[in-house]
């Protein structure tokens, strides 16, 4: 079975078809590996056809991809916001935004700010935690009791927090090698939309999203949109992970936004 790129009428647009094991076309149906098909048998996202422009190699956008995804989770300075839609096993979800800014990152001056509020299983709750010279500040409050009515103060090296907030971050986004396909959607005001599809076979392989496997999720698959503006930065990455647990399958999204990224991000010590 196999993902095809076809330009039937040559117009230079391409769309993606699914084949099985014994060359058949699939068509208005779901995909074994969770994507949707119309009555022609085109890959559709939310019931918008997946195209390619022929114009434009593969090579040329996985490079363009993993251009910007160095050159971004590589800025000293960034205010970023991440969001996670996780599936429980229950009938609850749980929904966690992270609110992530720097500046003098891999220096001795590297300042950290992180907020974060979540709801797991109908239960609220918030973090906060704070790093700089060497001491990083957290509390965090369950339900509206702080576990720490005072910032609670710890040392920690600057290459140890660094670490933590990069894995984090590139945690993020797939590398290039691990997507079976990559297309260009739109280009407005020189900003790049593209959108990918995941090699399911090659990110189990390599051990991507390894927490989904210990909870006894299935990766069936992922799909996404990044777009990338004038400068080389990524603006935004959506993920939606299709994962399946028993008999129920479910989507996880991931989700990641730039603010005005390649600029200095200027931020106060939250208690002073």
């Amino acid at each position: 079975s196999s993902w095809e790129w076809l330009d039937g009428n040559r117009d230079k647009i391409a769309e993606c078809y699914y084949f099985d094991d014994q060359g058949y076309l699939l068509t208005d149906t779901t995909t074994p590996d969770g994507h949707k098909v119309d009555a022609e048998g085109r890959w559709v996202v939310d019931g918008v056809i997946r195209t390619r422009s022929e114009g434009r190699e593969s090579a040329d956008l996985r490079q363009t991809y993993q251009d910007a995804v160095g050159r971004t989770t590589g800025l000293a300075s960034y205010a970023t916001k991440l969001r996670f839609e996780i599936p429980d096993s229950g009938d609850s979800d749980m929904i966690m935004d992270v609110d992530i800014k720097t500046h003098g990152k891999k220096s001795t001056k590297a300042a950290y700010m992180l907020n974060l509020s979540a709801v797991v299983e109908d239960t609220q709750l918030s973090g906060n935690l704070f790093y700089s010279e060497g001491y990083c500040y957290f509390k965090y409050d369950f339900e509206g009791q702080y576990y720490e009515s005072n910032w609670e103060k710890q040392e920690m090296p600057a290459d140890e927090i660094d670490q933590f907030f990069t894995t984090m971050i590139s945690g993020m986004f797939l590398e290039s090698c691990d997507l079976a396909d990559i297309q260009l959607i739109s280009v407005e005001e020189g900003n790049q939309k593209m959108a990918y599809r995941a090699d399911i076979e090659r990110i189990s392989e390599y051990g991507y999203m390894d927490n989904l496997y210990m909870y006894g999720m299935d990766i069936k698959g992922v799909t996404g949109t990044v777009t990338i503006n004038p400068d080389g930065y990524i603006l935004d990455n959506d993920i939606l992970i299709k994962v399946e647990e028993g008999d129920a399958v479910r989507d996880m999204k991931l989700q990641i936004r730039y603010v005005n990224p390649g600029q200095y991000v200027y931020f106060n010590h939250p208690f002073m």
